[in-house]
């Protein structure tokens, strides 16, 4: 993650002092877990074909009056 960071930010604070604090989380925390402990709808999607629908269900949920969140990570070719 620090050389996308670099090529966005190369003369950026965190470029120069080569500290990029919180860029690179790994392995990634389920943040869908998040908005089910707040009885919340929650929800990782990793393909693309998957936003749509996820989203949808997400509306429905806030339609009803909970939190939604959505956890979106697809990979670009």
């Amino acid at each position: 993650m620090s050389k996308r960071y670099q090529s966005y930010f190369p003369e950026g604070r965190a470029t120069v002092n080569k500290a990029y604090l919180g860029v690179d989380i790994t392995p990634p925390p389920e943040y869908s877990k998040l908005a089910e402990a707040f009885d919340g709808y929650g929800e990782k999607v990793e393909e693309p074909s998957q936003i749509e629908p996820a989203v949808k269900r997400a509306l429905q949920q806030l339609n009803n009056g909970k939190l939604a969140l959505l956890d979106i990570s697809v990979s670009t070719p």
